[in-house]
């Protein structure tokens, strides 16, 4: 467990036979309240006491240290190097005689006013079960005590909390699930269940990928759909950011250049996330994969619209150490991005994988313990980011444990992302940002990103001559969309494997409907001339034909003007019309566009072999034998003229 805490749950101690087995015991805490403990009240502490032999007198103490935690590094030490603490007079349960095997409950109650605080800080608290008769300790539970009494010297902590709602592609290119593990995810007790069920209460911002919402909705099962129901009711009464459609790898789509994939990826979000969920959310925020980017990211989301960038402190490091933690922010040198720092312990805290009562609240206790000495460290409030990892998996005690915590903490002011980005960055001095190595080898080619972008016009192209495009183009579409998911950088050659099969099964409709004809013969100098257009589709497709002449001087081409439909697995024969200026073989070049005229695949280039004279040819040699009679007629009346004179 991601604590530093000494919580130890399990003491062997020899036993006093040779032969004996270690004594093991297990302490466990399932109450500790109140969550910020404040004077003129009291401290509860309960929990149970097991041990795998008989013990005549056990009893159970709280302990509390004096010494406060002076900064949040303080805190990690304690899980190697734990505190002193002492017994609170009075705060103890006596068990009396524990037997083998069995559970017994402990409950301690205290009055705040006896505990050794007077000002805000954090102590070190520990609940230890003792042997009674030789004073040994038998096991003990190592956690914080924060104590702010409310109104007292705290400067509340600005708190943006994310709330990540992400999940992985789960539809292949036909629309049809490849797995049921979206379907677990939503179902009462998994892992979305659980997000939106204890997120409706949470005072933090949603991040949601449309690409989630839109493959619940297709989930054919009641789960699904009341999942749904429940994140709209829920995002209706908060902040809400789409990411764009698939959470595309932003740094790969940034080694690509291709800003313009996250615009698209934006607006199919959008348009997804009006259609199910009846309202809007904004989309300007990029969420690189484990916060790490570099000014080429950041650069690359803002010429894709985005305004507020989310990073990792840990990969935009202080140059110099300071005594405090600094507003989350960093001053970009483009004004219209804001460069948001995720706080990693605070964020590696936040997605522990406490499911157990004790690991939850000690979680709970580390996360209030950092977030009080967080406000405390100066008397002026500053910005803390908090951002789970985006498939945020806690457990249902955990999440509640969490939202009820931030609710409940008086030095946490929880703000929205608009009000995160005011006031002014701090000018703390920072290394430019930069993407680790390890996160690095696992980013996605950037040959995947330019693969997806082409196919995705090649799929609009399809979708325009298509009289039932959603049947066939929208789930290619989303798939190449997905295809380039944050969540394939666990395994990139499975990423390039699915997104190579979406490629196939594109380029495999795409060839289906496509211009047949090899060319033929024109009788004459013009005429008809059939080109065969052929639809091996399932469904009605509806193109046009534009025709043009490679040779114009000696071939004059002209298509028809009309839209074509042409039925399911037929072919129709269009009518292109020829006017040959000479005889042999000619060609021109056919092309199926979309009804609105763009090019929907590569002309083809058809030969023509024209048999007869063309009409110019005819003209021309019509006009020369006029003129060789015409000559011959001046010879002829030269000659007769001449011979008249000479009679003469």
């Amino acid at each position: 467990m991601l604590l530093a805490t000494s919580a130890a749950a399990v003491l062997l101690i020899p036993g006093g036979g040779a032969s004996a087995a270690p004594l093991t015991t297990e302490l466990r805490l399932t109450t500790l309240s109140p969550i910020s403990a404040q004077p003129g009240t009291t401290l509860r502490a309960k929990g149970t006491f097991t041990a795998n032999r008989t013990l005549e007198d056990v009893a159970v103490r709280l302990e509390v240290g004096t010494t406060a935690f002076v900064s949040r590094s303080a805190i990690t030490e304690a899980a190697a190097n734990p505190p002193f603490t002492t017994a609170v007079s009075g705060a103890d349960d006596d068990l009396n005689k524990v037997r083998r095997g069995t559970t017994e409950e402990f409950s301690i109650a205290v009055p705040t006013d006896d505990l050794p605080f007077d000002s805000p800080d954090v102590f070190p608290l520990r609940i230890v079960a003792v042997d009674a008769v030789t004073g040994a300790e038998l096991s003990e539970i190592a956690t914080f005590l924060p104590w702010a009494p409310d109104g007292v010297g705290v400067s509340p902590t600005r708190l943006l909390m994310f709330w990540p709602l992400v999940g992985e592609p789960t539809r292949d290119s036909t629309g049809e699930f490849v797995d049921d593990s979206l379907a677990s995810a939503v179902a009462p007790g998994g892992r979305l269940s659980t997000l939106v069920r204890s997120g409706s209460g949470a005072p933090a911002t949603w991040v949601v990928d449309p690409a989630l919402l839109d493959d619940t909705a297709a989930l054919d099962q009641p789960g699904a759909e009341q999942w749904l129901s429940s994140f709209s009711a829920s995002a209706d009464t908060r902040e809400v950011v789409a990411l764009p459609y698939g959470d595309p790898d932003v740094a790969a789509v940034a080694s690509a250049g291709r800003p313009g994939f996250l615009r698209q990826g934006q607006a199919k979000g959008d348009r997804v996330y009006q259609r199910l969920v009846g309202t809007t959310a904004r989309s300007d925020l990029s969420w690189p994969a484990d916060g790490a980017g570099d000014e080429q990211v950041i650069g690359t989301s803002g010429r894709a619209g985005d305004t507020v960038v989310l990073l990792s402190e840990e990969n935009a490091p202080l140059v110099s150490p300071l005594t405090y933690t600094p507003s989350g922010r960093i001053a970009w040198e483009d004004p219209q991005v804001d460069v948001l720092l995720a706080d990693p312990p605070a964020s590696a805290l936040v997605a522990s994988p406490a499911d157990t009562a004790t690991d939850v609240l000690l979680a709970r206790q580390r996360f209030l313990a950092e977030t009080l000495l967080h406000a405390l460290e100066l008397y002026e409030p500053r910005l803390l980011v908090i951002a789970p990892p985006r498939r945020w998996d806690p457990s249902p005690l955990w999440a509640d444990e969490l939202v009820t915590a931030i609710r409940r903490a008086s030095w946490l002011n929880p703000v929205s992302l608009d009000q995160a980005v005011h006031p002014s960055a701090p000018t703390v001095l920072r290394d430019s940002p930069s993407i680790p190595t390890t996160t690095l080898d696992r980013q996605l080619p950037a040959s995947m990103v330019a693969a997806a972008s082409q196919a995705l016009t090649d799929n609009h192209r399809l979708a325009a001559i298509l009289t039932r495009p959603k049947q066939l183009s929208t789930p290619i579409g989303k798939s190449l969309f997905t295809s380039v998911s944050t969540a394939w950088r666990a395994d990139p050659p499975a990423a390039e494997a699915s997104q190579a099969a979406t490629l196939d099964q594109l380029s495999s409709q795409r060839s289906k409907v496509r211009i047949v004809s090899a060319g033929g013969t024109l009788g004459g100098d013009s005429g008809s001339f059939p080109v065969t257009l052929r639809n091996q589709l399932d469904q009605a497709v509806v193109v046009r034909l534009g025709v043009t002449s490679t040779d114009p001087l000696r071939l004059r081409v002209n298509g028809p003007d009309e839209r074509i439909k042409i039925a399911p697995a037929r072919s129709f024969l269009a009518e292109v019309q020829l006017d040959a200026t000479t005889s042999g073989r000619l060609s021109f070049d056919a092309q199926l566009l979309t009804p609105r005229g763009a090019a929907y695949d590569d002309p083809v280039t058809l030969a023509v072999d024209v048999k007869g004279f063309g009409q110019i040819t005819f003209v021309v040699f019509g006009a020369a034998v006029a003129l060789l009679i015409l000559a011959a007629g001046i010879r002829v009346f030269r000659r007769i003229r001449a011979a008249r004179r000479v009679a003469l």
